[in-house]
């Protein structure tokens, strides 16, 4: 089965094998497929995030996932007023906010997510980047109780640098320290308890996998 990836930088590298392991399916049974090799920063992936799927739909995926981070700024609170997080807004009554990146995405993606029938689009915004959702698989892992609030961190602190060690999350880092980790967890699920971000990513998810389950796709 091919599923196609539309995120930031390397992230889709990451998403694979969680996105396998949630839909039961060995790395080896699912084909990777991305819309650009280029390294998009956060605003490039989201312009193109329709036209993205678009893309992967008419190269035969089965299942498009489309994540961008949210990428608040530093600041004194923790949410960055010019990047609110989707529940935030959402728990005081607006449905829709300008700036929420979530919202953005699905407004950008719409009418692309609509145009194959059949083949789901799952849309999520990891906060405040994607190592979130890794440090807290950490702590779940190494029973280590700050990692769980790793989505809790102040904007400006660097997720890469204290999950990696480094400011870039290239492919030997990601193969060295986010896949063996990944695939040592019970239950990758989990990470949606420690998570608003991954929860949010996860609702889409299961739906999207009821649809795959009933083509036969996945088990």
């Amino acid at each position: 089965m091919l599923i196609g990836y539309h995120c930031e930088g390397n992230d889709a590298l990451v998403l694979h094998p969680l996105v396998c392991r949630l839909l039961g399916l060995s790395e080896d049974s699912a084909t990777l497929a991305t819309h650009s090799e280029a390294d998009l920063n956060n605003d490039q992936a989201l312009k193109v995030a329709g036209e993205a799927i678009r893309n992967l739909t008419r190269r035969g995926a089965a299942l498009v996932i489309v994540v961008l981070d949210n990428d608040g700024r530093p600041g004194p609170q923790t949410e960055d007023a010019q990047h609110p997080r989707h529940w935030s807004h959402v728990r005081s009554g607006e449905q829709v906010k300008p700036g929420c990146r979530l919202c953005d995405l699905i407004c950008a993606t719409r009418g692309a997510a609509g145009a194959a029938p059949g083949k789901p689009v799952v849309i999520g915004v990891a906060v405040e980047a994607i190592e979130a959702w890794l440090l807290v698989a950490r702590g779940i892992r190494e029973r280590h109780d700050d990692l769980l609030h790793a989505e809790d961190w102040d904007a400006g602190r660097s997720l890469k640098k204290r999950f990696y060690g480094a400011q870039r999350a290239s492919p030997g880092r990601i193969e060295r320290h986010a896949l063996p980790l990944i695939r040592k967890l019970d239950d990758v699920r989990d990470i949606a308890v420690r998570s608003k971000s991954f929860a949010l990513f996860l609702e889409q998810f299961e739906t999207a996998a009821e649809l795959l389950r009933a083509a036969g796709l996945v088990p």
